[in-house]
């Protein structure tokens, strides 16, 4: 949550404060980044679903074996991401080739890129530790230092954008005191689990399961995510000037924030489900469905009617002006939000009682075919076409197959003698 109001803050201040053209550079970056932290290939996720079951299964020692391997193969990873990126962003021209169309006498984004390389690489070895934490269910923790952190950026973002406004100012002051803050939080944990960073092996059976899962995990949302939104942005980026770029972009990290804030709503049942689903809980399992859906549904009609009825001014006056969207894009974006909200619930519980790779083999399919059609809708200069496809794409391969899907198992399940 503290997360979200850091975004709600720093993003008009950075598009008021940087220009179009400014602001555009800076959603492009944050679509490179979600590409990149997709290198951690779900094992995050997996770390938990195997942590939380067996922690139900009595085993009191997996959350220090699970966490040692997947730290090491996290670290091997990141570790191939930078040796492909920062040769790239220093050797190549590709850092102006991709932001053509926005590039003016202020930008810099070679320092913006060498500084979210570091971002990206302690943020993944810190979701590693949190993995283990969520499976706990000790994410409380995680949640207090990361609201003090996110106070520090706000104030900080706030200093930066408006006494000396630059790219890289304003990345630093959003990144930098909460990885902090995380990162504290993650000695506590190691701490506590008496883990010895350098006797860390991969040499264990888990290591297969743990990529597996991961895989399987990291095919579903994250990659769909990055197709539907991530790639969204950096696509009509390219594609279109500053202005559209920074309306669409603004809309966009508008609908994942509210997207997110419905998400966390379930975010605990991610370790909880699990461990339910050993025990054979199966009434606590779909009551948690019905209150998770209808808590969906009811925060997401406010905003849902709001960008309905007046989307183009809730962004004007949120962005000072700075921003320009077309009603047709901001009442489609609030049609979104509740279709994304739902495809959280379905993909959690689905994840939770064994039907992992049927949620996430739907999802995939659905990004899929969104970005291949918004690449289209671009090339043609259809900007307003593209939250209609995202939506329609949405209800076809995601809300329709993953909701009958959840049903049948929740009534299947329940019905058993």
């Amino acid at each position: 949550m503290a997360g979200v109001l850091l975004q709600v803050v720093s993003l008009p201040l950075a598009a008021f404060h940087l220009g179009p053209a400014g602001f555009s550079i800076y959603a492009m970056f944050g679509a490179i980044m979600a590409a990149m932290m997709l290198s951690n290939v779900g094992l995050s996720n997996a770390t938990t679903l195997h942590v939380s079951r067996a922690l139900a299964a009595g085993d009191s020692t997996a959350d220090i074996r699970l966490l040692s391997v997947s730290l090491v193969l996290v670290a091997s990873l990141v570790t191939l991401v930078l040796l492909f990126i920062i040769p790239l962003i220093l050797f190549t021209p590709a850092l102006e080739l991709a932001f053509a169309r926005h590039l003016d006498d202020t930008a810099a984004p070679l320092p913006a890129a060498i500084f979210l390389c570091f971002v990206f690489a302690t943020s993944q070895l810190l979701s590693v530790v949190e993995a283990v934490q969520l499976a706990q269910q000790r994410q409380h923790r995680l949640n207090i230092a990361s609201s003090i952190g996110t106070l520090i950026a706000a104030i900080s973002v706030w200093v930066v954008a408006t006494t000396a406004p630059t790219l890289i100012g304003i990345l630093t002051a959003v990144h930098l005191p909460v990885l902090t803050a995380r990162f504290l939080n993650a000695v506590l944990v190691l701490r506590e689990l008496r883990i010895n960073l350098s006797e860390l092996r991969v040499g264990n059976a888990h290591w297969q399961k743990l990529l597996g899962d991961g895989l399987r995990f990291v095919s579903g949302p994250p990659i769909a995510n990055l197709l539907c939104h991530a790639l969204s942005i950096f696509t009509v980026g390219l594609y279109f000037g500053p202005l559209p770029a920074a309306s669409f972009a603004a809309v966009m990290n508008g609908v994942l924030l509210i997207a997110a804030i419905s998400g966390y709503a379930v975010s605990p049942l991610r370790g909880s489900l699990p461990e339910a689903y050993e025990r054979g809980d199966y009434v606590w399992v779909t009551n948690s469905y019905r209150y998770a859906i209808r808590a969906a549904a009811a925060f997401t009609a406010v905003p849902l009617c709001a960008l309905i009825g007046f989307g183009p001014s809730i962004f004007d006056f949120w962005y000072a002006g700075s921003v320009a969207p077309s009603h047709i894009t901001t009442a489609f974006a609030g049609i979104y939000i509740l279709m994304a909200s739902f495809e959280v619930v379905y993909f959690v519980f689905l994840s939770g009682l064994g039907h992992l790779r049927f949620a996430s083999n739907w999802i995939l399919t659905k990004g899929i075919v969104s970005i291949s059609l918004v690449f289209v809708a671009s090339y043609a200069n259809q900007l307003d076409l593209v939250f209609v496809i995202l939506v329609i794409v949405n209800a076809l391969f995601s809300f329709l197959p993953l909701r009958t899907r959840l049903l049948t198992v929740l009534r299947s399940e329940t019905t058993q003698p």
